[in-house]
């Protein structure tokens, strides 16, 4: 006698509730995590790029005034003076203030192997190497601006014709003496000009570049994975695992 077996099969509303009740406990929970965590990183994304704009405008604005007095009448003078140095000393501090933050934050939130912390310090050290080579000595003042340039990516020929210029005045102050009080005004008034020149079209240079490094850096850090969030495949796998 043949026996025969019945297959059992359960109802689709059973399996239903089953699978909600797998989707509920194990599946959404993940889901709900990845969604909340990438949201968040974002912000601290944003939040930071957002902080390296601002430190780099005020940084930049500060280092154009430490040269170029912001008086009504944009008179140039021809060495950094007491003042514009300590604008340029407060610039620096204010920068290296504000670095100091940012790098605790993505060191805090970002892997070494992301290798943002290194891309941030040759960014930051661009900057405060620029500022310091403005306080500089005149007569030093050139190599200083070189050193400082290469850092940022700036040419060097810029750094170059801004020296001679400065050199040009500089030389001119010593020589007014033996000139005639017009014929002295005269000639200082066009090395000024020169002098200017080239200060703007080196500094237009600097903050080109700088702006360039700023937009690279924050792109990478924008597709960079913060430690401690699930943003990634495998972090929502992970987030599976009971």
């Amino acid at each position: 006698m043949a026996f025969r077996f019945r297959t059992f099969k359960l109802p689709t509303s059973v399996i239903v509730t089953v699978l909600g009740i797998l989707l509920t406990a194990w599946l959404f929970p993940a889901l709900t995590r990845q969604w909340n965590d990438r949201q968040k990183a974002h912000e601290l994304k944003v939040g930071i790029s957002n902080d390296i704009a601002s430190a780099t405008a005020q940084a930049l604005f500060g280092g154009k005034t430490t040269y170029v007095p912001s008086d009504a009448t944009g008179t140039l003078v021809a060495a950094v003076g007491p003042s514009n140095t300590a604008v340029a000393a407060t610039t620096t501090r204010r920068w290296e203030q504000a670095s100091f933050e940012i790098a605790a934050k993505i060191e805090a939130y970002f892997p070494a192997s992301s290798g943002l912390a290194t891309q941030w310090r040759e960014y930051s050290d661009g900057i405060r190497h620029f500022f310091l080579a403005l306080t500089t000595p005149p007569a030093d003042r050139a190599s200083a601006l070189s050193d400082a340039a290469s850092r940022i990516g700036v040419k060097g020929d810029l750094v170059r014709n801004f020296a001679v210029a400065e050199l040009q005045i500089t030389m001119m102050e010593q020589a007014a003496h033996v000139l005639s009080k017009a014929k002295a005004k005269q000639q200082v008034a066009e090395q000024l000009r020169g002098v200017t020149s080239a200060w703007i079209s080196l500094y237009a240079a600097v903050e080109e570049s700088l702006l360039v490094k700023e937009g690279q850096f924050s792109y990478a850090l924008l597709r960079a994975h913060p430690i401690g969030y699930s943003t990634t495949a495998g972090d929502f796998l992970r987030d599976l695992v009971p």
